[in-house]
């Protein structure tokens, strides 16, 4: 957890055990324009960790707090979700297929009235749910964070995303979950070439009988 800002304030956390009584606690009183702590809540299991409320009961407001999890979930903006997204990934197709996998792994199929939510930090930190046209808006906001080209095509009732690496358009659906490779059985076809070259879809489709 940081806190930025020049107040002095005063934080408890807290955590349920469940099936156990009471709310056990921790207080800290920040006296610096940045501080930074762990909380060691024990695990999951024993006790099982059911929320985490913090609360400041300082006389003074703490600016920007952010809460990771074992080294993850800092997703206070776009920059520090790809960091964690792109960890490890060397070349621009790792970094691309890698914000692909994880944006649709983090997702559900649910339209989202608020166009606020077309924003991938309040879309993924929030609502957790979209339709085609957010997952391609977030697609394409965490590829440019990643220094990759990006843009969004509307077609025939449906939103998809491509990336730019290698050389390269890519078409990458994190809605559908889908991608088509081309000819070469290797490389990920862009949208253009799906639309010049039907049989590239039609191989993979398993047509009923």
């Amino acid at each position: 957890m940081r806190s930025f800002g020049l107040s002095i304030v005063l934080l408890v956390f807290g955590w349920i055990a469940k099936g156990q009584d009471g709310i056990k606690e921790y207080s800290i009183v920040v006296t610096k324009p940045e501080a930074e702590y762990t909380i060691d809540v024990q695990g999951t299991m024993d006790p099982e960790n059911v929320e985490i409320d913090i609360e400041n009961l300082g006389d003074q407001p703490v600016v920007n707090p952010r809460m990771t999890v074992n080294g993850a979930y800092d997703w206070y903006d776009v920059k520090s979700m790809v960091k964690e997204i792109t960890r490890g990934c060397e070349t621009d197709e790792e970094k691309a297929l890698a914000i692909w996998s994880w944006v649709h792994w983090k997702r559900f199929q649910r339209e989202a009235h608020d166009d606020s939510s077309l924003n991938p930090v309040r879309g993924l930190n929030g609502y957790g749910y979209g339709i085609c046209g957010h997952t391609s808006a977030w697609l394409k906001c965490l590829f440019t964070a990643a220094d990759l080209k990006a843009r969004v095509w509307e077609i025939t009732g449906h939103t998809v995303s491509e990336a730019f690496y290698n050389g390269a358009w890519h078409m990458l659906d994190g809605n559908v979950k889908v991608f088509y490779l081309d000819r070469d059985n290797r490389t990920i076809a862009s949208l253009a070439t799906l639309e010049q070259d039907k049989w590239l879809i039609n191989q993979i489709i398993s047509k009923r009988t």
